[in-house]
C-alpha cells in the first residue's frame, strides 16, 4: 500500500491542554460571525422586501423631481445601502472576528 494511505487519520483530532479556552474562542467566533450576518441580512432584506411589495402598486411611478420617480430613487438608495452595509460588515468582521480567529490559530488548531 502507498505511504499516503498509511498516514494518520485526518479526522482524528489531537487536543491541546487549553481545550476549553480554544473551544470557547471557537464558539465566540461563530457567534460573532452569525451576529454580523444577521444584521447584514436584516438591514438589506427589509427594504428589499418592501420594495418588492411596493412594486405591485403605483407608488414607485410617482414623480419626485422632474423625470426622477420614487422607484428610481428607491433603487439608488437600495444600492447605496447595500454597498454601505457591505463595507460595514467587512469592518465589523475585521474588528470582532479576526482577533478571535487569530487567537485560535495561535493555539495550534
Amino acid at each position: 500500500m502507498h505511504e499516503y494511505f498509511t498516514q494518520a487519520d485526518p479526522f482524528s483530532v489531537s487536543f491541546s491542554p487549553d481545550d476549553g479556552k480554544t473551544l470557547q474562542r471557537g464558539a465566540d467566533l461563530v457567534k460573532a460571525v452569525h451576529r454580523a450576518e444577521f444584521v447584514f441580512v436584516v438591514v438589506n432584506g427589509v427594504p428589499f422586501v418592501f420594495g418588492i411589495a411596493a412594486a405591485f402598486t403605483d407608488i414607485f411611478s410617482t414623480h419626485v423631481y422632474g423625470q426622477f420617480t420614487l422607484g428610481l430613487l428607491w433603487g439608488i438608495a437600495q444600492c447605496v445601502l447595500f454597498v454601505a452595509t457591505a463595507l460595514l460588515y467587512e469592518s465589523r468582521c475585521t474588528r470582532s472576528c479576526d482577533p478571535i480567529e487569530q487567537s485560535i490559530d495561535e493555539s495550534g488548531w
